[in-house]
């Protein structure tokens, strides 16, 4: 094995750099991990342009023949990845292209950063690279690389996402003893690596039922007089707004959101119901919570006392 880390020094920096890019950017992310999963497995086919050139049998140390890799379409691909954040993950990935007598392996690790939304994912990832190519009749050399990319990837259910594409660019460097003494002996690949395939997503956590509560203010009232709910949603997602639907037993409510009116004007007394229906219209699980509370209306008094008609006021006289 001959690895030449002195001519791949710039691209393990450049490499280095964006992985740190990438865990400093994934921790000034907010995050919200309720609808992660910890593990996304992803397998499917990719294409790969090697990217590189080598020196000719038919030639000589004067003149090399140099001869550009061909294209290599024949290939398949796959990665795992755990999730740390909603955000962060660690990925290792596996691919292989052959074509004819040809191939390139590569074997690879690093951080990925992936923006999840409610139909898609984007993601863009950082990883060195154990490398492995094979020539026709030059024999295989070792070498280390790297993966710069990223991709998009499409949900078709929680648990399955097509990747549309991924896009990646992997620069690795070779040996080759046997060739001539020439720059093509030593072929410094500039590859690109183009993948699609599906998408598996795993161990979810348990998201927690969605709930509310009502308080009415005050509990209790006179015929007329106008009260006060208030909703208190529970377990529901912080970022998304919710839709609130009041209705009530006794007199009009009005209110679109976590706080409503009651007008008991012309209502009748007794025991009443204030009810909220709490709904989430951007969740497509879980988005839906139903709470009430009672409170009391009185009726004036029908014979409301009156001063009897032997009674007497005397008026207040000073000096008396």
């Amino acid at each position: 094995m001959s690895f030449r880390l002195l001519k791949l020094s710039p691209v393990s920096l450049l490499l280095v750099f964006l992985s740190t890019v990438l865990l400093m950017s994934s921790a000034a992310v907010a995050q919200d991990d309720s609808d992660a999963p910890k593990y996304d497995i992803f397998i499917g086919y990719q294409w790969m342009h090697p990217g590189g050139t080598v020196a000719s049998f038919n030639g000589t140390s004067t003149n090399p023949l140099p001869t550009r890799l061909p294209d290599m379409g024949k290939g398949i691909g796959g990665s795992v990845a755990y999730n740390f954040t909603r955000y962060l993950a660690l990925e290792g990935d596996v691919g292989v292209n052959a074509l004819k007598d040809n191939h390139l392996a590569t074997f690879s690790a690093g951080p990925r950063l992936m923006w999840r939304r409610e139909d898609a994912d984007f993601f863009v990832h950082s990883m060195l690279s154990y490398s492995n190519l094979g020539i026709d009749g030059h024999g295989k050399s070792n070498g280390i690389g790297g993966i710069l990319g990223g991709g998009f990837d499409l949900k078709i259910t929680r648990m399955f996402s097509w990747r549309v594409f991924e896009a990646d660019w992997l620069p690795s460097s070779h040996h080759f003893p046997s060739l001539l003494p020439a720059p093509e002996a030593r072929p410094g690949l500039s590859s690109a690596r183009l993948r699609t395939g599906i998408v598996m997503s795993f161990d979810y956590p348990q998201s927690k039922p969605v709930g509310a509560s009502v308080t009415v203010q005050p509990a209790e009232s006179m015929v007329g007089e106008p009260l006060t709910a208030t909703a208190t949603p529970t377990d529901f997602n912080p970022k998304h707004t919710l839709n609130y639907d009041w209705s009530t037993t006794c007199g009009k409510i009005t209110g679109k959101g976590e706080t409503a009116s009651i007008d008991t004007t012309g209502a009748t007394g007794g025991s009443c119901t204030a009810t909220v229906k709490v709904t989430d219209p951007k969740a497509k699980k879980n988005n839906e919570a139903t709470a009430s509370n009672s409170f009391t209306v009185k009726e004036p008094p029908k014979n409301p006392p009156t001063p009897s008609s032997g009674s007497q006021v005397w008026p207040n006289r000073s000096g008396l």
